[in-house]
């Protein structure tokens, strides 16, 4: 049977030939279970990376390497209008790059970052973000499990309801000893794909429910 569109890539035939010819085992029935999950909900400051405006980088560039300060300065040594360059100043220092005050002008530690690495960083702050962890291990769900087409998440009321249900499948309800790592979430930033690596605001426990075939 192909497992193409699978959640779990592992089909029921080879789960019962691994029980009866590698174990000797005689399998009886295939269960339905209610695996136990952790649902996270993170915010958290993001920082991410574009490229400059034309305009932007140069000013930058004059006020970190040039030691221009000024939008008389900045205009002067770049040929443009002082409305220009304030308004574009006036720009940077609203996502934060720069600083104005007393008709000087400094980059802010973000603008410094960002003249050395070449790239405009931006702040996001309070990105809010829900994700989930298998109740045993505290691993990561990937990215299949956020499918509601295949997966349906439960609250422990209604993961309760459908274990106590006569109707088939019964489902069979997994209970985990373990608390929730919170230093999963920090594992996070050692993996390739962290676009979710965020501080935990708030853990509660929720169940999954795999679609059964």
């Amino acid at each position: 049977m192909s497992t193409n569109g699978r959640l779990i890539r592992y089909p029921e035939e080879r789960a019962l030939e691994d029980a009866a010819f590698t174990h000797g085992l005689m399998p009886t029935r295939i269960f339905a279970l209610l695996l136990p999950i952790w649902r996270v909900d993170v915010r958290a400051c993001v920082t991410a990376a574009e490229p400059y405006a034309l305009i932007d980088r140069y000013l930058e560039l004059g006020i970190g390497t040039a030691g221009l300060d000024s939008v008389t300065g900045l205009a002067g040594f770049f040929g443009l209008d002082d409305v220009v360059v304030e308004r574009a100043l006036r720009f940077l220092a609203g996502i934060g790059h720069v600083t104005m005050g007393g008709g000087r002008v400094a980059l802010t530690e973000l603008g410094q970052r960002s003249v050395r690495d070449g790239k405009r960083y931006l702040v996001t702050r309070q990105d809010r973000r829900t994700m989930y962890f298998d109740g045993f291990g505290s691993r990561p769900l990937t990215q299949e499990y956020y499918d509601s087409r295949a997966v349906t998440f439960l609250t422990h009321g209604a993961a309760a309801a459908a274990a106590g249900a006569r109707e088939w499948p019964r489902f069979m309800l997994v209970y985990s000893p373990f608390g929730f790592r919170r230093e999963a979430l920090a594992s996070l930033a050692g993996v390739a794909d962290r676009e979710r690596t965020y501080a935990a605001r708030a853990v509660s426990s929720t169940y999954i429910s795999m679609v059964y075939i």
